[in-house]
């Protein structure tokens, strides 16, 4: 720019396109970063929820027969298969004798119980990483001059804010399994079933 054809306030204007990217850049790379490590840090607590899960579907349909994976079942749309082998299940439970009864029951409570105990922790990790999507709010709205440097700015920075706006109301209102902390918990303690 110093040996460039410019005019003085070409010049100062260029000057504060650079001003505003060196200062958004000083400012904001640790919280960059920070959101940049929690982020990862959160993929991989989604991979081992999902883990979770997959051995829940595994020792949850083990008893009934069903071996195949919960990828499997959900690729084949295979839940009517699940839904037999439950039934035919049940059916053998209640031709059974006491103690063979019994220990059947056992091996479908138990993963009921596992199932409980991950919905707690389930939610544990969406009421965090809701948490950690707030601080990320919170931090990208703390540039001081983003007024002044808004059309300056880099594009993603507004696509990121966005993007955890988004990430905040997916928390709030699809990750959330209120049904299965209300009335369906209820099915799946005591049997109970509010459409019988």
């Amino acid at each position: 720019m110093l040996v460039s054809n410019l005019t003085k306030e070409e010049k100062e204007n260029e000057l504060g396109k650079v001003d505003c990217i060196i200062d958004f850049t000083l400012r904001m790379q640790n919280d960059l970063n920070t959101i940049y490590f929690e982020t990862s840090f959160l993929q991989t607590s989604n991979e081992s929820v999902k883990k979770d899960i997959e051995n829940l579907f595994r020792d949850y349909t083990k008893p009934i027969g069903y071996g195949k994976s919960l990828k499997d079942c959900r690729d084949n749309d295979d839940w009517d298969e699940v839904k037999d082998k439950l039934q035919s299940f049940i059916g053998t439970i209640e031709k059974s004798e006491n103690l063979k009864k019994r220990k059947m029951q056992i091996e479908v409570e138990f993963p009921i119980d596992r199932l409980i105990q991950f919905i707690g922790s389930y939610n544990n990790f969406i009421n965090s990483g809701e948490q950690f999507y707030q601080k990320f709010n919170i931090i990208l709205n703390s540039y001081e001059n983003q007024k002044q440097c808004e059309s300056k700015l880099p594009i993603e920075y507004g696509k990121l804010k966005s993007d955890v706006n988004v990430a905040i109301e997916k928390f709030n209102v699809a990750y959330k399994p209120v049904e299965v902390n209300g009335s369906k918990m209820k099915e799946i303690l005591y049997g109970i079933n509010e459409f019988e």
